[in-house]
Formats: structure tokens, sequence, C-alpha cells
């Protein structure tokens, strides 16, 4: 709707408000609003209009708005664009004020000038041109600001130590920045060294081929001159030095082409070259080198400088030439040269040459002749040389040189020649014929000192070879290179057999390693060892063998070889061996006689000091021996000794020493005797054995006696005479006695003896009777004061003198080894009776019974407890069987080999006494052990001891630690057997308890437990 206002206007009046109208619409655009707000208010304009207006000039702001976001993208990559362009060119670009200044530069230009950007920035341009170009380059700038771009080319850059290169320069004029009067210019630099290279290479080349061109009419003149010199060459048959040097001085004069030609020839060791021939080879700039396999070596070389002369190359119709020079004068002087040789060859060699005619003359000698056989040329030569020639190797000599007429080639053979002084010298001739001249060449030799050492090393082969003496050669690993046949016939081992071999191979083994350390340790040192040592036949047999090492050495000193030389020293040996045996033995029984016997008793007596043991000395005569001597003879009597000594040496253990004095006397050494009355069960046991009845070769039937005498050191002497004489008075003593018996020197010793001799006997005729019985002593749980097993203790219901306790006859049973039978009896009663008891089903536990040393010791053992268990039906459970401590201190392993044996068997085992011996429970618990028993001489003092009170309970901790259980022994008291309850021991017996009982009593206890 238009207002009334505004209807009333004007043409003019509308007019003006349209021009205030925009004017408003203007003002509104740049932000001020008031006109815009007064025209609103006074009507002049229309809230639409004014909101259509502000719609539209939106519309145009965003269409600006994006046409200059889209000039700004477009800008932003063509900078970027610019940028990589700049910095990925490979030629280097900068960008530089108008000053010279360098505002920024590229990757390349970095790298060419070797500056960083940020230290590149820093350089005026200048500083990079030499300065001899600066002008002509900043006015390159100059031209740039004028006409936009300017080119400036062969502009000389620097790029430090010395170095730079040639390149273009092309520089652009970028237009000032808006606002600011500054005009700057990038550059692009243009590396021209090579191609500016390649120019001057091209233009070498062609001033090259003009030098050629101009040369080739020289060069066909050098052509001409060679081939006259070839042709004049090919009619010479000899060619000296003086030649050869001719042509070579000739030769670079007509090859010359600006500077010095030089010419070599070298043919074998002669070498002939041109004065001006002193260039090195750096400066060999055309060189023809040609070289035959035989007859040398011609070489032209043109030198020349190499910044000023062109290289060349010869012609083939050049190298034809000098070929066929090469050849022509090779063959001249290599037979020059080859003379020359054989004449220095033949004036200086150490053999003597010769030429000899067939006629029987020497015709020519070299110096050598006269060195050796002291004749000058002259007298040689007036002679026939068979003259010179030992009568004896004249028809051997002619022999050879009639071969060499028919043309056969001797290569040697040998004559001896009289010397000047009268002497001969060994030569040996090696000759070939001249037929066609009627004549022979020979070189020979001295080989007078070969044909000595040739006879040395006969006579030595022929003394090696012959002795009686084994003797062997090694070298110094040692390996055996030689043995000669001595050595065979001693070893059994032929020479093929050890080639090559160590020789330890004879090693004995005998002796230890120091032996041979020591023999080799005297080689090393004083180069030879000389002793006795023992080693080892082919056949295995040892023998002994005196044996001399000794080192050979060479001229210098050095050792090469050793030899070895030795003699089998066995029969030597036994010789001495029998005479030895001869000087320390009786000749009719072969038994040590008085000498040795003595020898040996001062031995056993200096161990026995040591050792403070007893020994013993038996002096034995036989009773009644002079009626068989005088009755049958002494070819009777003498094999009736031999008999005895026979008989009574069975009987004696083999470190025992039987001797004969002389007629019926014999001495009996005993050594490591514990008690005395051990050397009356050996006089007892040999007069018992002289009992029976001797039959001799004569058919007769000779009953034979004896009496012993005994002494023991040290109760009876300390000294080998003293112990012999005691035995000797005490054996008297046997007689007087009534024959047939011993005595010891002392009375007491000889009636212990016998009272023992008689205890033996009685233990024997014990087991036989029957009079031994076990009787049981029960052991008592602690915790329930019940018997739960009895222990089997053997005593001796003697007929006359009553019951006997095992330690009247027990010591004396195992010094006789009568315990091995009283164990086994104890072992098999105590399982009849524990049977029994077992089936009346009022069995205890277990019964225990005590093994001896012997026992445990026997390798049976096991063996003897299995029979027991089986012949009388009894498991292995309720068997216990008790050992003592130092019985199971069994070296090694043998002791737990045992046990473990016996454990299989099912049975309980117990360690008895246990403190008295050294054991340790910690060596215990690696045995099979159920039980420790306390010795009772701990428990008796307990009470009063507080150091034994202490022991026990530590024995009982520790036991049971190690899950043993524990018995005390010899309980006596009820304080002990509480003591011992408290302390926690499982077990015990004693006489508080009972004492050990007869088995009816053990049955009665365990009938009424029942």
């Amino acid at each position: 709707m238009i207002p009334k206002k505004q209807q009333a206007l004007s043409t003019e009046d509308t007019e003006e408000l349209k021009a205030l109208g925009e004017r408003a619409l203007i003002m509104l655009r740049n932000g001020d609003v008031s006109l815009a707000e007064e025209m609103l208010n006074h009507g002049d304009v229309s809230l639409a209009e004014l909101v259509e207006n502000l719609r539209v000039h939106q519309a145009e702001l965003e269409i600006q708005n994006e046409e200059l976001r889209a000039a700004r993208l477009q800008q932003q990559y063509a900078f970027e664009r610019f940028s990589t362009l700049f910095n990925l060119a490979p030629m280097p670009m900068l960008v530089m004020d108008r000053t010279g200044l360098i505002l920024e530069g590229n990757r390349a230009a970095a790298n060419v000038f070797g500056l960083e950007n940020r230290h590149l920035r820093q350089h005026f341009f200048r500083a990079l041109i030499r300065p001899e170009d600066q002008a002509r380059a900043l006015g390159g700038f100059s031209v740039a600001s004028a006409h936009g771009e300017a080119h400036i080319t062969e502009l000389h850059f620097v790029l430090g130590a010395g170095q730079g290169f040639l390149g273009d320069l092309h520089i652009a004029s970028l237009p000032a920045a808006q606002r600011l009067d500054v005009w700057s210019f990038i550059c692009v630099v243009m590396d021209q060294s090579d191609q500016i290279r390649q120019r001057e290479i091209i233009s070498d080349a062609e001033r090259a081929n003009r030098i050629i061109a101009e040369k080739l009419t020289e060069r066909l003149k050098e052509i001409r001159f060679l081939q006259y010199v070839t042709e004049q060459l090919q009619h010479t048959e000899q060619i000296d030095i003086a030649l050869l040097q001719r042509v070579v001085d000739e030769l670079p004069s007509a090859m010359r082409f600006s500077h010095d030609i030089s010419a070599r020839i070298r043919l074998n060791h002669d070498e002939v070259s041109t004065a001006n021939f002193k260039h090195g080879a750096a400066n060999i700039r055309t060189r023809i080198r040609l070289n035959h396999p035989h007859k040398g070596l011609i070489e032209v070389c043109y030198l020349a400088d190499p910044a000023h002369e062109p290289p060349f190359d010869f012609l083939p119709e050049e190298q034809d030439l000098i070929q066929t020079l090469a050849g022509i004068l090779g063959n001249a002087l290599e037979r020059e040269h080859a003379q020359r040789e054989r004449d220095q060859i033949f004036a200086t060699s150490v053999d003597m040459m010769c030429v000899a005619g067939f006629d029987g003359y020497l015709k020519q000698l070299n110096p050598a002749w006269q060195r050796t056989l002291g004749w000058t040329e002259t007298q040689m030569t007036e002679k026939p040389w068979l003259d010179f020639v030992h009568p004896e190797d004249v028809a051997n000599t002619l022999m050879a040189l009639d071969a060499l007429k028919t043309g056969q080639t001797v290569l040697e053979f040998e004559n001896r020649y009289r010397c000047r002084d009268g002497t001969y010298r060994w030569l040996a001739w090696n000759s070939y014929p001249d037929i066609p001249n009627q004549r022979l060449f020979a070189v020979v030799r001295d080989i007078t000192e070969r044909k000595l050492h040739e006879d040395a090393l006969r006579q030595a082969a022929t003394v090696f070879e012959n002795t009686r003496d084994g003797v062997i050669i090694t070298d110094l690993q040692p390996r055996i290179l030689g043995v000669n046949r001595a050595y065979t016939d001693i070893t059994g081992y032929t020479h093929d057999e050890v080639f090559g071999l160590n020789p330890r191979i004879l090693q004995s083994e005998r002796h230890h390693k120091a032996f041979y350390q020591a023999m080799w340790r005297s080689i090393k040192d004083n180069g030879y060892w000389q002793g006795e040592i023992w080693n080892r036949r082919k056949s295995g047999e040892i023998y002994p063998e005196w044996l001399t090492i000794s080192t050979v050495r060479n001229a210098d000193g050095q050792p090469t070889h050793y030899v070895g030389v030795f003699t089998d020293i066995s029969r030597l040996k036994k010789t001495e061996a029998r005479l030895e045996h001869l000087a320390h033995h009786d000749p009719l029984t072969d038994l040590p006689n008085r000498l040795l016997f003595l020898s040996r008793v001062q031995h056993a007596l200096a161990s026995a000091r040591r050792r403070k043991e007893k020994i013993a000395v038996l002096f034995l005569d036989l009773d009644r021996f002079k009626t068989v001597n005088d009755s049958l003879g002494h070819p009777s009597g003498d094999e009736l000794l031999v008999a005895i000594a026979k008989q009574i040496g069975a009987r004696l253990h083999s470190e025992d020493t039987l001797a004969r004095l002389g007629g019926d006397e014999f001495l009996i050494l005993l050594e490591s005797v514990e008690r005395a009355h051990q050397a009356a069960d050996i006089a007892q046991d040999l007069l018992e054995t002289l009992e029976a009845p001797f039959t001799l070769g004569s058919g007769h039937e000779v009953y034979i006696g004896a009496s012993i005498g005994i002494s023991v050191y040290p109760d009876d002497a300390h000294g080998e005479t003293e112990l012999i004489q005691h035995a000797d008075a005490a054996m008297y003593k046997a007689k007087d006695q009534g024959r047939n018996s011993f005595h010891f020197y002392t009375q007491e010793m000889t009636q212990a003896a016998i009272e023992r001799l008689e205890l033996e006997t009685a233990i024997r005729r014990g087991l036989e009777q029957n009079e031994f019985v076990l009787h049981y002593q029960p052991l008592i749980d602690l915790r329930t004061e019940k018997t739960v097993g009895f222990e089997a203790l053997i005593r001796w219901q003697h007929p006359q003198k009553g019951l006997i306790y095992p330690a009247a006859f027990i010591p004396a049973a195992e010094e006789t080894g009568l315990i091995l039978a009283l164990g086994k009896w104890v072992l098999h009663t105590a399982c009849t009776q524990c049977r029994r008891w077992l089936d009346e089903g009022i069995a205890p536990a277990f019964v225990a019974v005590n093994l001896s040393a012997r026992q445990f010791q026997g390798q049976e053992i096991d063996q003897q407890v299995r029979e027991a268990l089986d012949r009388t039906g009894l498991p292995g459970h309720y068997l216990e069987l008790e050992l003592t401590e130092t019985m199971v201190l069994e070296p090694g392993e043998t002791a737990a080999q045992k046990l473990a044996t016996l454990k299989t068997l099912g049975i309980q085992l117990a360690i008895d006494d246990f403190g008295t011996g050294y054991s340790s429970l910690a060596y215990l618990k690696r045995l099979p052990i159920n039980k420790l028993k306390i010795d009772r001489s701990f428990i008796s003092n307990m009470i009063e001891d507080e150091d034994d009170q202490q022991l026990v309970s530590t024995i009982i901790n520790m036991a049971h630690n190690l899950r043993l259980s524990v018995l005390s022994e010899g309980v006596e008291t009820q304080a002990q057997a509480e003591l011992l309850k408290q302390m926690g021991c499982d077990f015990a017996q004693g006489y508080f308890y009972s004492k050990p009982q007869p088995a009816e009593y053990a049955t009665a206890r365990l009938r009424a437990m029942s």
C-alpha cells in the first residue's frame, strides 16, 4: 500500500525520494543505518522495500566473496606450482634483488655451489663469479631491467678451493611488488663445461689428422729403410754387438717424427738401445713390441709429450718388417749368446769338463781338472788319458770308450785317476759322443768322498746287521726308521712290522709314567740315556734289557735322529736270580735259609714297631729224625725233610715265612699277630699235621714228631737274634716236657695258650653235643609297658662248669672262627622258637638276634638268613638282626649293599651298642636301618651324669628326625625308665624288667599277656 502522503507527492518529489532511497541503501551497505532508519520513521521508504534491497545487496556480496576466494585459490596454486618447479629444477636457480644480493636459491644451486640455502642467501652474486667476469655479469642485470631478460655466455663460476666451471647465465626480471619500488631477478645457471670439452676434442682430432697426413710421406721412407735393413741382415751369417748397435742407432734417425723415437732390442740376456731411450713408460705414446718365444724381443717406441703430440699407430707393413728383423737378429745373437754361456760354464764349473778324441788324448779341459788332480792342462793333453787311469779300472774304461765309438750314450761310468802327488781319486763320467768329429764330450765329477762314505756306510751296515745287540733308529717324533736283525731276533718284530711306528709298542707297562719322563728329560738335556728297562716281545713275554739311547746331530749341532742300542739281559737276570736264590735258600728244600730268614725278621720287626703289632718266631725241631737217617740212610732222610717242608708250608699263610736252618731244624716267622695264643694255635696245628705217617719212595712208612719253641715280640725280645735264641730255648723246654709239644719262652704264656686250646676244643665238643642254649630277654614298649619282643642271647650249659656266659667263650670263638658255626646255630634256633610261638598264637612282634662281625663280613650272610627263614617257615618281619656300628662302617658301599639285600627278605635291622663307635646319624640315614639301641654305658649313669642325660636325649631326638625308633639297653631302675619315657624313647630292656630267661619262661610270659 502506498501511503497517503506519498500519493500527494509530485513527480519532482518522487525523484528526490528515489535518490534519497538509493543514498540510504549505499549508507546501509557501508554500515551506516541512520539515514535508512530516518526514512523508515518518516515513511519515506517502506519496510518491504528496505528488506528487498537488503536481500539483493546480500546476494551481491556473496557473489563478490566467491569470486574473491576463487582468485585467492588460483593465486595460491600458482605460487605452489612455481615453488615446486623452482626447488626441483635440475639446473641452479637464484632470486636476487637489483643490488645482486641473493634472496633465494633452489636445491640444485645449493648442491652446485656447495652452500646450504641459508648460507647462500648471505652472498652477493658477484662472489660466485671470477673477478674478470663480474662486470659482464652485472651488466646483464641492467639489460634485464630494461628489456625483461638477458643472456650471458661462458662465465667462470667459482666453487671454492680453486675449482669452478664454465657456464651460461639467463636473467629474467620480476615486476616490483605493489606499494614497493623493489625490483628482483630470477637467474638460471647452465653448466657448459662438457660442451666446451667436446669442442676441444673435435679440434684436437682435426689437428692430429692434419699432422698424420703431413707425415705419410716420411713414414713411407721409414718403411723403405726397414726393408733395406732386413734385406742386408738376411745375408749375414754371424752378427756381433757392434753391428747390432749400428742398426739400432740408424733406426731412430730414419723413423723420427717430430720428437725422439727410440728402439730397443733385447735378445736373451743381451740388450741394445739407443742413447736417447731414457723416457719412462708414462711417456710412451706409441709402441710396437714383438716377442719371439726363444729368440728374444725387439721393441720400437715413439716417445713424445702427451700435451702436444697425438698418438700414432704403426702400420701393418712396419710391424711385419720389424718382426722379420727380430727373427734374424735373434738367430744370430742366440748362437753367439749360447757360445758365450758355454764358454763361461766351461771355465767356471766346479765339475771337470773335457773334450776327448777317440784317439785316446784329451783335447780341451777346464780349470777344474787342475784344481782336482794337480796336473796342468798341458801335462794332461801330452799323454794318452789312459796313462792316468788306475790299472784295475783300464778295462772298464776301454769298454765304455768302445760303446761311445759305436754311438751309444754312456750316461755314467766310474774309474780312478792318478793325481800329481801319486794318489788316486774316484771320478764319475757322464759322456756323449760326437761321431762325425771323432770325439766325445764329458762332464766328470770327483766322487772320492762319496766312495769313502759308501765304504764307511757298508762297514757300518755290516756291523749294524751282524751285531748281537739290537739297534733301532728313529726320527725325532719318534717314529721307527730302521732296525737290525738282532732287533727282530730279540723282540720278534720284523722291520716291515715296526717301520713308522712309535717305539712304545714294546712297553711292558711295568714302569710308571715318571720313569719315561725322566728318561726323555735326560735325552733332551744330556743327549743320551742308559739304564735297565723292561719291554714286551711280540709274543707277549716281558723281558729285561740294558738300553742306551743317543741323540744324532747334524753338522750344525741340531738333533736329527735317535739311535737305541739294547742287550737282552734275560739270561743274566736269570743267572743273577739263581745265584741270589742259592745264596738265600736251602738247596735241599728250597726254603729260605738263615740269612734270608734274618732279613725277613728284621723287616717284620720294623713294620711291627711302626704299627705297634706283635710278631712270633717258632723254632721247630723234628723228634727221632736221627733214627731215620741211621736206619734208612741219608737219602731217605733228605726225602723226608722235603716232604715235611711241603707239609708245614701248606699249613701256613702266604705272609708267613718257613725257613730251614740245617739238619732237622726249621724256623717259622708269623707276622701281624694280634695275640700270643695265635702262635700256639698254629704250633698245635703243625703238631697235629706231623702226627700222620709219611710214606717214602722206598715204601717205608715213617712216623715223626716235633718239638716247637715260641718267642714273641715285644714280650720276649726286641731283636731278631734274641727272638731266634729265645725260641730255640723254648724248644728245648718242649723237648724236656716229653716232646711232640710246644712251649713259649715264658711259662705264663704257655699256660694261657694251653687253656685257650682247651677252650677251643670244648666249644667244638659243645656244638657237637648241643650244650649251648638260648635265653630270651623281653623288649618293652615304654608307652604301653608291654612286651613287644625278645632278644635271643646264647649261653653255654657246660656239663661240669655249669652255665657259662658269652664273655667267657665268644672272644675265643671269634678268633678261631667257631663264631660262624655258633652264629648259624643261634639264628636257626631263634627262628625255630619264634615259629613255635606263632603256631601257639602267642608270638611277639619280633625276635632279635645278634650277628657277629665275621658273620656279617662273610659273603653268604643273606643266604644263611634266607635258609633259616625257609627251613622254619618264619615270616621275615618276625626277625630282627642286630649289628654293631663298626660292622656297618665297611669301606665303600659293601655294608650298604649287604643291608639292602637283607632288607629284601622282609626282616628288621637294628644298630646295637650305638654311641660306642664312630658312626654318625648323618651316615646311618643312608642305610636301611629301622632301630637304634643306645648302649648301656650311657644309661647306667644317666641319672647322675647330666652329660650322659643330654647325650641320650640328643640321640633320641635325632633318631626320631630320621624316622628311626630307639631302644635303651641296661635299664635297671624305675627312675631310668621314667626319664627315658619322658625323653620319648620308644623301647627299653634291662634287669629292671627281666633278666634273660630260658625259652619256657618267655613262653609263660607270652601266655600270661595273651
